[in-house]
């Protein structure tokens, strides 16, 4: 059985200045998704449009590269996905992010492992910048439909490219556009030759024979809190795929917390932490002859009380009511010495950080940005320091 190692990650921005020399498609990696890929839109995070004009302009944009006669294929889940920060974490996210990052309307990561494209997730700049939806009535901004257009070449693992025809139109991956501009959502022929090159002439994963489809976590869904400390798994068995094994660890690619070689289509976990800490969930598979994985996050369950401290108050998980936030906690059993820590990162302190008496304390100066808060109540129990851990979503 293989392990998981460290992923590569790439980032690459579409910029709103027009220059660069002449010259065809390239590949910023030799890695590829495994026959497609699924993409989560954070429907709240989504600015100037309405979630469903947004994912509706992202569907057309996956239909264009999608029609262009390779086997590969993109989709919009269905689903919603609180995701706001770049993160590794088993969803490929699209969102909005009210900052602004130089002269980049939008960037694209994309992490891999051993030339597999594991997970990529793309963020639209609209700080400063204002977006818009549709073929009319755009005034100073950018059509999401090309702009999506152009950042999916890169989740499919093409990087910029110059090409510009007789007729002086520019590839989809031209790196800059201008504003209104809406030539990138009808693909070149430099850009159908770039995804056939990587994936190969045929049909994409929505009809036809395609290429090989993964096996896929489908419950929980990804990016929900688990229900206890035993929590049933389900997968789709993909095809042509053996060997299955899930692992489920505190830190991404962990297994920590469980690992067991599948058969069937479901199994259930147990002895689950119940403290709210992130949960990272790899299922491993050989398909095409090499080991691949997809991946999912999940928070974890959080009871009352286990012997230990715990965070009560608010529910890990749920989006805080403001910049301020009173936090709760139980006793516990000879805990002293608490210390609560907020921060932008797991373990982070950069948001509030105080020495604790009583049971309750109001965080001020929290941000309001929908960013991910990762909470962290430190204390002294049985002569050692141990922590209990949650995450929240800020207001917004």
């Amino acid at each position: 059985m293989r392990r998981r190692l460290p992923v590569l990650l790439v980032a690459i921005a579409l910029g709103a200045v027009a220059t660069g020399s002449l010259h065809a498609w390239v590949a910023y990696t030799a890695a590829r998704w495994p026959g497609g890929a699924t993409m989560t839109l954070n429907r709240s995070s989504v600015a100037n449009v309405s979630a469903s004009q947004a994912a509706a302009a992202i569907q057309t944009a996956m239909s264009a590269w999608n029609n262009a006669g390779a086997k590969m294929a993109l989709a919009l889940s269905g689903g919603d996905t609180n995701a706001n920060q770049i993160a590794n974490d088993g969803v490929s996210a699209i969102f909005f992010r009210p900052d602004s990052n130089g002269s980049a309307i939008a960037t694209t990561y994309a992490w891999w492992y051993n030339n597999v494209i594991i997970e990529s997730d793309i963020v639209f700049w609209n700080g400063g910048r204002v977006f818009f939806a549709g073929s009319s009535g755009c005034s100073g901004g950018y059509y999401i439909e090309d702009v999506a257009a152009h950042e999916l070449g890169h989740v499919v693992g093409l990087d910029h490219s110059s090409f510009v025809d007789a007729n002086g139109q520019t590839a989809t991956m031209y790196p800059t556009t201008g504003q209104c501009d809406q030539n990138f959502r009808s693909l070149s022929s430099d850009d159908i030759g770039g995804i056939r090159s990587l994936y190969g002439v045929g049909s994409s994963g929505t009809g036809g024979t395609g290429a090989s489809s993964p096996p896929q976590i489908t419950s929980p869904a990804p990016g929900s809190t688990l229900t206890g400390s035993s929590q049933s798994f389900t997968w789709t068995a993909g095809t042509g795929a053996s060997e299955l094994w899930l692992h489920l660890g505190s830190t991404p690619g962990g297994r920590d917390l469980f690992e067991k070689g599948l058969t069937g289509s479901s199994i259930t976990a147990t002895g689950l932490p119940t403290d709210g800490r992130p949960i990272y969930a790899t299922l491993w598979f050989v398909q095409n002859g090499a080991w691949q994985y997809a991946t999912a996050s999940y928070t974890a369950a959080a009871s009352g009380s286990t012997g230990t401290l715990m965070l009560t108050s608010p529910a890990a998980g749920s989006t805080l009511s403001g910049s301020s936030q009173t936090f709760t906690w139980t006793a516990g059993t000879g805990a002293t010495e608490l210390w609560l820590h907020l921060g932008s990162t797991p373990g982070g302190r950069d948001l509030f950080e105080k020495g604790l008496t009583g049971s309750s304390i109001t965080a001020t100066g929290l941000p309001t940005d929908g960013r991910t808060i990762y909470a962290t109540l430190w204390f002294v129990q049985n002569g050692a320091w141990q922590h209990a851990n949650a995450t929240y979503t800020a207001f917004r």
